[in-house]
């Protein structure tokens, strides 16, 4: 038996015909029996794949680009040797994990007790002190970088709305002379009217990603309270009134 070939085209057969797929083309081209027969023999090293040469069927994919190894020599990133300034110099975004409790007890949720690889819900927390140091982490790494964005994760963020107010007038102190902005992903269900205010009115640029699965009977299948109450009502409500007092959120 001959070495196997490494040829990236896959012989296909059904009831209408013989087929080959070709990776480098990402094509499929109908085929004879014969010429089929033969690339799978190649493939699992039947045959040498010398002994179709002559054959004008396989000679014509073959200038044609088809039946082909790979052409690609090297894969690489283009900006891969500027990795380590960018990682130096120009990070883009902090994620602060603000805490690890939710009031919420999704399905879905890769947190939920019912994961076999991650944490699951806890009153784990991080402190002020400790997130004052990430931003000056954050400075420190983003020297060319104009726009900073640092988000607020969980959990649910806005437990900790007390230290999000903390966080963010200390954050616009370090970046003072940059174009800083901030993002939430929420649950929407805790939103308040002060938060709003905080939010939307004081002069802070905040986007709040908001979790919302569609009409109630599909958001209700997942996505409820700890005690499995529904929680629609109360994100649809916060969302009315985000929308009622900045209509121009309604993007």
């Amino acid at each position: 038996m001959k070495e196997a070939v490494e040829m990236l085209a896959l012989p296909i057969k059904t009831l209408l015909g013989h087929y080959i797929y070709d990776a480098n083309r990402n094509e499929i081209l109908a085929v004879s029996k014969d010429l089929f027969n033969y690339i799978s023999e190649v493939q699992a090293g039947e045959v040498c794949p010398d002994s179709y040469k002559s054959d004008q069927e396989f000679q014509l994919l073959q200038s044609c680009g088809y039946c082909c190894d790979s052409p690609l020599q090297d894969v690489a990133y283009p900006s891969i040797d500027l990795l380590k300034v960018k990682l130096e110099r120009n990070l883009r975004m902090i994620t602060l994990q603000l805490t690890q409790s939710c009031n919420f007890r999704c399905d879905y949720c890769i947190y939920s007790e019912n994961s076999l690889y991650n944490r699951t819900h806890s009153h784990n927390s991080m402190s002020v002190s400790t997130a004052k140091h990430a931003i000056e982490f954050f400075k420190m790494h983003s020297i060319d970088n104009p726009n900073p964005v640092v988000a607020f994760y969980g959990g649910e963020p806005l437990l900790r709305f007390s230290e999000i107010k903390q966080i963010t007038q200390y954050a616009e102190q370090v970046f003072e002379g940059k174009h800083i902005s901030f993002r939430i992903t929420t649950n929407c269900s805790l939103l308040s009217e002060d938060m709003v205010k905080f939010f939307f009115d004081s002069g802070h640029e905040f986007y709040l990603l908001i979790s919302l699965d569609g009409p109630q009977q599909i958001h209700d299948k997942s996505r409820h309270y700890a005690n499995g109450e529904s929680s629609y009502q109360a994100v649809i409500d916060n969302v009315h009134m985000i929308l009622d007092n900045h209509p121009e959120r309604n993007k």
